[in-house]
This record gives structure tokens, C-alpha cells and sequence, in this order.
């Protein structure tokens, strides 16, 4: 995952997919073999979150959006089954916020609607993770973030 976050911060989009996509590949394959492990179904939300991050970037939006709502899914489950999770928590408040970038991105009405939508809920759990004195110092600007999300596309 990071080292396709950092092929794509870099400008080698083509390795960067490469290596998302093995890496999800991988994870997929740990996870099918074992459902019910917590920890592989984690890491297969991490690994569709980062190709939708390489996505993004490739200008392949839509195809971001997909893998976002896919992580995002998977993170709500990992939520439901280990609440109190704020590592999980912080993952999902992070993924809804690529997903609202991502949409907003997109334009449109309905998608700067879905946009909103995820804004709101991302703000909402780093509100519920702050409030609970868990909010890691490199995530301190996610809420003012998704609050500014919301009035970007709010405004519309």
C-alpha cells in the first residue's frame, strides 16, 4: 500500500497501479481463504483504498469511487464487529473523506450530494474519535478537512 501511495505521489502512475493491484490480489487471497479474520479483511479495505488513491490520481474517478465504496463497506463490517475499534474508527472517517473528495471531484448534483453525505459522516467520526481523546496528531486536520468539504459542495 505505501509504496503505491508513494509510485503515485511520484508521478509513476503505471508502477503504482501495478503495485495496487498485487496488493490487493494478495489480500484478496488472504481474505477468501480466511473470512473471518479481522485483521485480512482490514487489510483488504487498506489495499481497495489505496487503488482508489492511485485511481484518483490517474484520473480514473469513477473507478476511485467504486474502490472507495468498497473499503468503505468492508470498514463499516470491521466497525459492527470489533466496536470500540479506533484504528478502524480513523480508517473509516479517512476513507469517507476520499470518497467525498473524490465525488466532489466529479461534479454534478448528485455526486457533490454524495459528496456532502460523505463529508458528513467522515466529520462525524473524527468528531466521536476526538471527543473520545483518540484523535492521532497526524490526522489532527481531518475534521477541519471534511468541514470543509461540507461547505464546498453545500454551496453548490
Amino acid at each position: 500500500g505505501n509504496s503505491a501511495r508513494l509510485l503515485a505521489a511520484t508521478g509513476s502512475l503505471t508502477d503504482a497501479m501495478a503495485k495496487s493491484n498485487d496488493a490487493l490480489a494478495i489480500c484478496k487471497r488472504i481474505y477468501e481463504a480466511d473470512p473471518e479474520n479481522y485483521l485480512a479483511e482490514s487489510e483488504l479495505a487498506g489495499a481497495f483504498e489505496t487503488r482508489g488513491e492511485v485511481l484518483a490520481k490517474a484520473g480514473r474517478p469513477r473507478e476511485a469511487v467504486s474502490d472507495f465504496i468498497t473499503a468503505v463497506n468492508l470498514r463499516r463490517k470491521l466497525t459492527e464487529r470489533k466496536n470500540g475499534d479506533n484504528y478502524n474508527l480513523s480508517n473509516l472517517a479517512e476513507t469517507l473523506l476520499n470518497l467525498g473528495k473524490t465525488y466532489e471531484d466529479l461534479g454534478g448534483v448528485q455526486n457533490l450530494t454524495a459528496a456532502e453525505k460523505a463529508y458528513r459522516e467522515s466529520l462525524s467520526l473524527w468528531k466521536e474519535i476526538e471527543a473520545a481523546g483518540l484523535l492521532p496528531r497526524y490526522y489532527a486536520n481531518r475534521p477541519a478537512l471534511a468541514a470543509e468539504g461540507i461547505h464546498r459542495t453545500a454551496a453548490r
